[in-house]
């Protein structure tokens, strides 16, 4: 159960049954939770292993679990709900469910009292709590929530981004946004797409600072926008060349080649089809101005140099 990656101290056994491949095993463990677990045929310790919650699996299908009983599974929301009080997310829970699990991760919906709702997502291999997803923001874990009013909570925090974005000197009235993968528990990184405009941007929320990038200088920073589509980002560096005397180029395409720890560069090609040119803005600086100007012949050294079609040297 280990090697498979789940943390069960195991309180009960059954044998379920060998195909021509892989034998079957349930284990109820303490504290409510249950393991189907698939071994090689004939079991052999070095050989492959996967565990999956018994709340994969429907009461009375070819395989299921018999140790122990939904309800009782489920039993495991009620110690995370302690968990992310501890942590600062409280939940009188009126329902509760499974949701799905990854290889590092089980995910549990809750529904409150209060209306609110959250996706609970626990650590597969210790079983300890890791946070609340507020359904606002958790359309990414198999859908997101079902047992709580999803549109509405979604509504309410557009608000909020708008306000926040707002305060990160980013004017924008948030019609959809997305959330984006951290590591980091206390750093909420979310796309914003804004209402009646062509702008969007990556925001970066902690909870005493906020930074929007716009799209260009996100694609920079590690981040990319999928609401946003890129030519909306053209008359920014149209713009941009200005400040280095080249109003002649009017931007018609752009990619970005290459960056350092301090420094991303942007490839741009002029719509006269004439040769274009690579701008450096600074990384970690939400509304960063250009501050390097180099030919395509200079920047041949910077991530292989200019490929856009007019940029590529004449034959």
């Amino acid at each position: 159960v280990k090697k498979g990656g789940a943390n069960c101290e195991i309180e009960n056994s059954r044998a379920i049954g060998t195909g021509a491949k892989n034998s079957y095993f349930e284990v109820a463990c303490k504290g409510g939770s249950g393991y189907i677990v698939q071994t090689t045929a004939p079991m052999n310790i070095g050989g492959e292993v996967a565990v999956n919650s018994c709340l994969l699996y429907e009461d009375g299908g070819n395989v299921s679990c018999k140790l122990t009983n939904r309800q009782t599974q489920l039993q495991v929301v009620d110690t995370l709900n302690t968990a992310a009080a501890a942590a600062g997310t409280t939940c009188a829970i009126k329902d509760k469910r499974y949701v799905l699990s990854t290889k590092a991760d089980n995910y549990f919906e809750v529904a409150c009292d209060d209306g609110k709702g959250y996706i609970y997502q626990q650590t597969s291999a210790t079983g300890a709590f890791a946070r609340a997803i507020p359904c606002a923001q958790a359309g990414f874990v198999g859908g997101g929530c079902t047992m709580t009013d999803a549109v509405a909570a979604q509504t309410e925090q557009a608000g909020f981004y708008s306000k926040l974005a707002g305060k990160a000197g980013f004017t924008c009235d948030v019609e959809k946004y997305g959330m984006l993968p951290t590591n980091d528990p206390k750093k909420e990184i979310v796309e914003l797409k804004c209402k009646g405009s062509d702008v969007g941007g990556i925001a970066v929320f902690t909870a005493t600072d906020g930074k929007v990038y716009d799209c260009l200088t996100a694609e920079m920073n590690g981040y990319r926008c999928s609401f946003t589509k890129k030519d909306t980002q053209y008359a920014r560096l149209t713009k941009d060349l200005v400040g280095f005397n080249k109003a002649s180029c009017q931007v018609s395409d752009a990619r970005i080649i290459g960056s350092t720890d301090t420094e991303g560069f942007v490839e741009v090609a002029c719509s006269d089809g004439l040769p274009g040119w690579v701008l450096g803005y600074p990384i970690g600086v939400a509304k960063p101005a250009a501050k390097e100007f180099l030919s395509c012949a200079q920047a041949k050294g910077i991530g292989g140099g200019c490929k856009l079609p007019t940029n590529k040297p004449k034959a």
